[in-house]
């Protein structure tokens, strides 16, 4: 038994063996291993994790676990179960996009700002660049506990669709971006999409407010070649591990068969 303080509620818990990413958003192999590729957040280098991926236990008790648990759920729903159902669309200008209708925004936006805090809140190697300050970390908080996504511009949360390939595998720690005007965001891959969040007072421009989740409305997702985004050497790398390494298993295995 695990005893400790839950850096959600701030009481002496058991603490459990929670993810930071849910374990349901990996993309699970032939034989139903939840094996993924994760990043490392700095850039530095590809690192593998094996079946549950990354996990802290240290972090928070089951009660408040299971506030995020209605986000997970649907984020799994729409960007895992829905992925193939959402037929790409081309702009005026040639550009491919995807149009995620009856979206429910209330669920989605409250994924994401759970995604922000377990990162920022975690005590793992990979996610110490993830610090959101004492304000943003107490509002997100207060946002989970009261089941409040907030307006579209607070934590706004802008998405692309990555083609299908080795990203489909790939999971990274976010990552402190700059977008135009230097707006603050993280930025997380998620196994196929990566998706900014807006941890700045200010709101973005028309270019990006155009496309954030905002309630009511389609979510439009931009596809990205995975040779645009800054993962691509990356992802190269930690596809050809996981080919190696399969290659690997199913030599051993074929030997001990014999």
């Amino acid at each position: 038994m695990n005893i400790g303080i839950c850096k959600f509620c701030g009481n002496e818990k058991e603490l459990i063996r929670a993810h930071i990413i849910p374990e349901s958003l990996y993309p699970a192999d032939e034989n139903g291993n939840r094996m993924q590729f994760v990043l490392d957040g700095r850039g530095e280098r590809p690192k593998s994790k094996l079946q549950n991926g990354e996990f802290d236990t240290d972090l928070v008790c089951r009660e408040c676990e299971d506030l995020f648990n209605t986000g997970d759920n649907y984020a799994k729903q729409l960007l895992v179960d829905r992925r193939s159902e959402v037929r790409a669309k081309k702009t005026e200008q040639g550009a491919t996009y995807f149009e995620y209708t009856d979206v429910n925004y209330k669920s989605l936006k409250l994924f994401f700002i759970s995604l922000l805090w377990r990162a920022h809140a975690s005590s793992r190697r990979n996610f110490d660049q993830v610090d959101i300050g004492a304000k943003h970390e107490a509002d997100i908080r207060r946002m989970i506990r009261e089941g409040d996504p907030g307006l579209p511009d607070d934590f706004a949360v802008v998405m692309l669709r990555a083609k299908s390939g080795p990203l489909d595998k790939m999971g990274a720690a976010p990552t402190p971006r700059r977008m135009p005007d230097s707006i603050r965001v993280y930025e997380f891959l998620l196994f196929g999409y990566i998706a900014y969040v807006k941890v700045d007072q200010r709101p973005y421009g028309y270019q990006f407010r155009n496309g954030q989740l905002t309630s009511g409305m389609p979510l439009l997702m931009l596809e990205i070649p995975i040779e645009e985004t800054p993962f691509f050497r990356f992802a190269k790398d930690a596809y050809s591990m996981a080919v190696a390494t399969q290659d690997q298993l199913r030599s051993s295995n074929s030997r001990r068969a014999q």
